[in-house]
């Protein structure tokens, strides 16, 4: 993926020294800085599955400096992850600024990670961009986050979960004592997956 070249202050509102705690941006915010994003990253080469990403239904969750933003397919339902079997449906696009889901306690090297660099007055901000998709593991569904490389990075349980929701993927985060917190998607209003993020050096 080619580096971006623009001002942060209209791609990147995941800086915002004001913000006291994790909040969810408003639609429009989350929308624009999802769709500056798409039309400057291109397409995501060699991808593991295909995602076709609709920044008209992001969603963006800020918390000082760092930041989480989802973007999900245009064709994902409900309906297409019931149906899941072992072959991955396409479910988003996840960004982190300043984060990285964490595995046995540890952030996800950068290396295992696709990245895509915004530079802005010669500072570059390197974003960690993970492919989302479910499938079916034997008789459960899962969540799957694909970084560079052939394997997901991570796999976590998708549990029913009905929520009344206002984009197809929300997101939330509760911090533990650990200096991680708990990442959560709720995904199409009925189903949610969570795991571990912490802080990078990105």
């Amino acid at each position: 993926m080619k580096t971006l070249i623009a001002p942060l202050a209209v791609i990147l509102a995941f800086t915002l020294s004001s913000a006291r705690a994790q909040e969810k941006a408003p639609a429009e915010q989350a929308q624009k800085i999802a769709a500056k994003i798409l039309e400057m990253a291109g397409d995501v080469a060699a991808p593991q599955i295909k995602v076709r990403p609709d920044a008209s239904q992001a969603c963006l969750l800020k918390a000082g400096e760092m930041g989480a933003l989802v973007i999900p397919d245009q064709d994902f339902t409900a309906e297409k992850i019931a149906k899941a079997g072992k072959d991955v449906v396409p479910v988003g696009q996840l960004y982190f600024k300043g984060l990285a889901p964490a595995k046995d306690g540890l952030a996800l090297a950068e290396s295992a990670l696709r990245i895509v660099t915004v530079a802005d007055k010669g500072t570059d901000y390197r974003l960690p961009l993970l492919l989302l998709g479910v499938r079916k593991q034997g008789e459960k569904l899962e969540l799957v986050l694909f970084g560079r490389d052939k394997a997901p990075v991570l796999a976590v349980a998708l549990k029913q979960a009905e929520a009344s929701q206002e984009t197809p993927i929300e997101l939330s985060a509760e911090k533990r004592a650990d200096e991680s917190a708990d990442f959560t998607l709720n995904i199409a209003g009925k189903y949610r997956a969570s795991f571990a993020i912490k802080k990078s050096d990105g």
